[in-house]
């Protein structure tokens, strides 16, 4: 018996020590938790507002190294940025607890807390990464509505910013620029870390509005368009005349805008400012009798000025210059002015009417239509009877007139400039 009992009692303490062994290892909470330590999950990226594939895990340990089970964990997150699907977690059997996060919608790094009060280690940190849910608004920050000057680049560069849906910043998204309107360097530009992205536009050298296409493939909707204006700013290049360089007026007559010029810069652009008028043509009377008006005369958007000319009394030539200075030549104008010219006298016989005019007081350059009319009005029945082309013809005749009334007869004189103007009107009996 006595040799029966001896292995009996080992054997029951062998198996009462390999118990205690078992259930310290496998955490029954006999053990003290003294400190906490990381077990994964940290380091992670993932896109806002969605959930990491890997849980954050924390492991509680004894003094000895051993796991402890039961211990409550509580997990939190900085600045709010992240969801947990459980806020607090039990350590099981072999001393680990966990939890899945859930991004926000803020892409920076999210930094995580595993803690539990009076453990060393305590609180164990975790930090993730939240990334843009990729470009979804665009919108411009400067370059629109600007004003250049041909051939330069606009002051203002074209420059937009792009978001994701959850207003953050997406860096790194390839933007297009491109315009008909001149040059745009570069064409393509990535997004920065701040979502910026820019580009320097050159005006071709045409005044006028311009258009411009910020564009971003990879998102729906992802043109945006830039306007300008360009305008002359430039030297005067080249200064015409639009009207003609002679003109024929009556004396004493004024006449407004009968002097017309044109100003262009270099790229042949009509050279004006906003407001019209900063660039002026400067006109002066040379020489005759009379004025121009006003002297100095601006350019309009067409690159256009007037002036105008009161000729004096008496029969003069006079001369006007038109100048814009930098150096280019001058324009002369030439104004002939003459008496007011008149039919000197009427005679009929034999139903023919001979109309005559004094020689002297008429402009050798015109041509002289006679009309005839049936009242002084000169309504809707007035006739040209003749042309007179031959400046030494002094008369004129109409044999179509009917015997017996007594039509009404003018000399317009037809100038060479398009400008014309009328005799005095007279009458007469038309004879048998």
């Amino acid at each position: 018996m006595n040799n029966i009992k001896v292995p009996l009692v080992l054997t029951f303490l062998l198996l009462q020590c390999s118990c205690i062994d078992r259930d310290t290892i496998a955490g029954t909470g006999k053990e003290d938790p003294d400190s906490i330590i990381s077990s994964g999950g940290g380091g992670q990226m993932g896109v806002v507002n969605t959930k990491l594939i890997n849980p954050v895990k924390v492991r509680i340990l004894a003094a000895n190294g051993r796991p402890v089970r039961g211990i409550i964990v509580e997990f939190s997150v900085e600045n709010s940025n992240a969801v947990f699907s459980d806020t607090t977690a039990t350590t099981d059997g072999n001393g680990y607890a966990q939890t899945f996060v859930t991004l926000g919608q803020k892409a920076d790094s999210v930094r995580i807390y595993a803690s539990v009060l009076g453990l060393k280690g305590s609180p164990v940190k975790f930090t993730m990464f939240s990334t843009t849910s990729g470009p979804t608004k665009i919108e411009i920050i400067s370059g629109n509505n600007q004003t250049g000057i041909v051939g330069s680049q606009f002051p203002f560069p074209l420059k937009i910013q792009v978001w994701d849906s959850y207003g953050n910043i997406v860096p790194n998204v390839p933007v297009y620029f491109s315009t008909a309107n001149g040059k745009i360097q570069p064409p393509t530009v990535y997004t920065d870390q701040s979502g910026f992205a820019s580009a320097v536009w050159t005006s071709d050298t045409l005044v006028g509005t311009k258009a411009a296409v910020a564009l971003v493939p990879s998102m729906q909707n992802g043109t945006i368009n830039f306007f300008a204006k360009s305008v002359s700013f430039n030297l005067p290049k080249t200064f015409t005349r639009v009207s003609t360089d002679t003109f024929y007026m009556l004396q004493a007559s004024k006449v407004n805008n009968i002097i017309v010029v044109k100003l262009l810069e270099k790229y042949g652009n009509p050279l004006y400012l906003t407001p019209p008028g900063v660039f002026q043509v400067h006109f002066t009377v040379l020489k005759g009798e009379g004025t121009v008006f006003p002297e100095l005369s601006g350019t309009n958007s067409s690159g256009i000025a007037t002036a105008g000319i009161e000729l004096g009394m008496n029969d003069s030539i006079m001369t006007v210059q038109g100048d814009v200075g930098n150096g280019i030549p001058p324009l002369n104008f030439t104004f002939f002015g003459y008496k007011y010219s008149q039919i000197d006298s009427l005679t009929s016989s034999g139903g023919t009417v001979t109309v005559y005019w004094q020689k002297n007081l008429n402009p050798d350059f015109a041509d002289y239509t006679l009309q005839r009319c049936n009242t002084s009005a000169f309504d809707n029945t007035t006739q040209n009877i003749q042309v007179v082309t031959n400046e030494t013809v002094l008369s004129a005749t109409d044999n179509t007139p009917t015997v017996g009334t007594s039509p009404f007869y003018r000399v317009k004189m037809n100038y060479s400039n398009g400008f014309f103007f009328y005799t005095n009107i007279r009458d007469v009996l038309v004879k048998p």
